[in-house]
């Protein structure tokens, strides 16, 4: 049996499609330029009837469009489209240009607002739809090629049909914004180029919707630009009075601080507050502030790398660094892009309440992308990642513990470097707290057991770390506790003073930049990016849940929960005595015999 004319498959589908491209005029006249409809069927024998009822449905179109077309009528069909309330109507009636000589001219920047203005639009009525699910899979195809087709109508620009939708979304958009602009004027080319672009854009947005995917970031460049943080969008605008970003900053900050942060949060809210008034410009008056200015900020976010306040230094600014990103290259984290979406949201919140906007405009601003899942941000390490990590040079002998740590020596220079990854495995304390602690942090409770105490004098997560926690027999094999008492013989104050503490008191952000430069070197391959130092407070965690340890003496050894119980000397939680067993029965499947030879060294 021969296979009906004009039938083919698509990749991806598991039906038939009658596909057949329209005569140019009609083409043109569509804005479209072929009919493609799924034939329901996947076998090529059931194909014949389906595809002569198609090739019918084609020929009427194909008439009724000659008609229209020869009536003088304007159309431009996405019927599939509109069957969903997709944005492209499907039917447009094209309004004329204005041509009032009283009315002000396009601009360049007018051109830029205007067609973001109107992507930013579309964004939003896409966001409105209802969820793809619903459709069924003949459904789901037709829209798929639907869409299809409008990419690749929106890519050439010297389509006939791409012409005539363009210039009737360019003559809209003129209407409603009351300015003019001559056909062959560079502003008006400008707004039709960029018109073009943003209704390529919607529909791979439409695409990726239709793939699960609701991210709500631009791939196109153009779209990154200031237009939407301009103090005055277009000349017919009056000028608007008000403070502006620069006068209202420091009141904001001030109203901030009285929260009580600590210095290093107030340098990080500094730091947002900076990067923001440079966005939206410290001279721009907070009364023309809007949401598309806000979700410009956050799509500029989205595509800054992790570098670039060093950018910035040398002489670049957000807007072209988003611009110039390259396909694939690494943005900051969802965490960071985060943390500037709500300071917008408190600034604008705070603007609001003194009555200079009308409301917070970057009120559910969110990140772009998907949240990463916090179960798995960072991984404890397996057993031979451990044992690797304990072989190595710094553990083995080395040249020293600075830039020698990783090359093989005589050296055993137990410092910070060899000392807090053993702590850390054998105790599940926090890098912070390990680098904090003294000689006098080292006790024996009446019964005899030793523990580290943490206490509120410290630097701590919240109250629920100060707590006791036994000594691990491992760590008094490897001689932890004489090497400790020979600093307090020695009324040394400090256990790690090589360690650099940074203006905030904390040695922890140096020494975790070590830690992460140290990984390097394990051969941790594919998980390298999930492991960091409080990986070992997570293997160490997991050691607890492998011992059958219960819940509240977890919590208590890892500084979770406040339990009820009078302790000995601090007030509330459960005391070394209480947790020796829990701690005494971690174990893992790891041979540390060289570390315990150590204790028999004299440093």
């Amino acid at each position: 049996m021969p296979k009906p004319p004009y039938v083919v498959e698509r990749a991806g589908s598991r039906n038939l499609y009658y596909r057949r491209r329209f005569p140019d005029d009609v083409a043109a006249h569509l804005g479209r330029s072929d009919y493609n409809k799924s034939l329901g069927v996947s076998a090529w024998k059931d194909a014949g009837e389906p595809a002569r009822q198609h090739e019918r449905k084609y020929h009427l179109a194909v008439q009724a469009a000659e008609r229209e077309i020869h009536e003088g009528h304007e159309r431009i069909s996405h019927s599939a489209a509109r069957e969903q309330g997709l944005i492209v109507p499907s039917r447009i009636s094209a309004p004329a240009r204005p041509t009032d000589p009283s009315l002000p001219l396009l601009t360049n920047l007018d051109a830029r607002r205007l067609a973001r203005d109107y992507l930013l639009a579309a964004r939003s009525e896409l966001d409105a739809l209802p969820p793809d699910e619903a459709m069924d899979a003949q459904r789901r195809d037709e829209y798929m090629m639907e869409i299809e087709d409008r990419i690749a109508m929106f890519r050439s620009a010297e389509d006939i049909g791409t012409m005539r939708v363009v210039q009737s979304i360019e003559a809209d958009l003129l209407s409603k914004a009351g300015m003019r602009a001559e056909f062959l004027s560079p502003e008006a080319q400008l707004l039709r180029q960029l018109v073009r672009r943003a209704a390529l854009q919607i529909a791979q947005m439409e695409r990726r919707h239709l793939d699960g995917d609701y991210s709500k970031g631009f791939d196109d460049a153009a779209f990154l630009e200031p237009v939407a943080a301009s103090p005055v969008y277009s000349p017919s605008l009056p000028a608007r009075s008000g403070p502006t970003f620069g006068e209202v900053q420091q009141a904001y900050l001030d109203a901030l601080f009285r929260k009580g942060q600590s210095e290093k949060t107030k340098d990080r809210y500094r730091a947002e507050m900076k990067h923001i008034l440079a966005f939206f410009g410290s001279d721009t008056r907070l009364a023309t502030l809007t949401k598309a200015a806000c979700e410009g900020f956050a799509e500029v976010i989205d595509k800054l790398p992790p570098n670039f306040e060093d950018l910035i230094r040398g002489g670049a600014d957000l807007r072209s660094i988003a611009a110039s990103r390259s396909p694939n290259s690494p943005v900051l984290s969802y965490a960071t892009q985060e943390k500037y979406l709500s300071q917008l949201s408190r600034f604008c919140g705070w603007a609001s309440g003194h009555d200079h906007i009308a409301k917070n405009y970057a009120d559910g601003l969110m990140p772009n992308g998907k949240k990463p899942d916090g179960s798995v941000a960072k991984m404890p390490f397996e057993d031979d990642e451990l044992q690797r990590i304990f072989q190595r040079p710094i553990y083995s002998g080395c040249r020293n513990d600075r830039h020698g740590f990783s090359e093989p020596g005589d050296a055993i220079i137990r410092r910070a470097r060899y000392w807090a990854p053993v702590i850390g495995l054998f105790s599940g304390l926090r890098c912070g707290e390990i680098l904090q602690l003294t000689p006098s942090h080292f006790r024996v409770s009446e019964t005899g057991t030793p523990f580290i105490v943490l206490t509120k004098d410290m630097k701590l997560k919240n109250r629920n770390a100060e707590r006791e926690i036994p000594v691990h027999p491992a760590l008094v094999e490897i001689g932890l506790l004489d090497w400790v008492e020979r600093r307090r013989s020695r009324a040394e104050e400090t256990l790690f003073p090589e360690v650099p503490i940074n203006k905030y008191g904390d040695a922890s952000s140096c020494f975790a930049k070590w830690y992460r430069s140290d990984l390097q070197h394990f051969g941790l391959g594919d998980r390298r990016p999930l492991l960091s130092f409080h990986s070992f407070r997570h293997t160490f965690k997991r050691a607890l849940d492998r011992a059958d340890v219960p819940e509240e003496k977890k919590d208590e050894l890892c500084g979770w929960t406040r339990g009820k119980k009078i302790g000995r000397r601090y007030g509330s939680g459960l005391d070394a005595d209480v947790l020796v067993d829990a701690v005494t029965n971690v174990s893992y499947d790891l041979d540390l015999s060289h570390l315990k030879l150590h204790r028999l060294l004299h440093d």
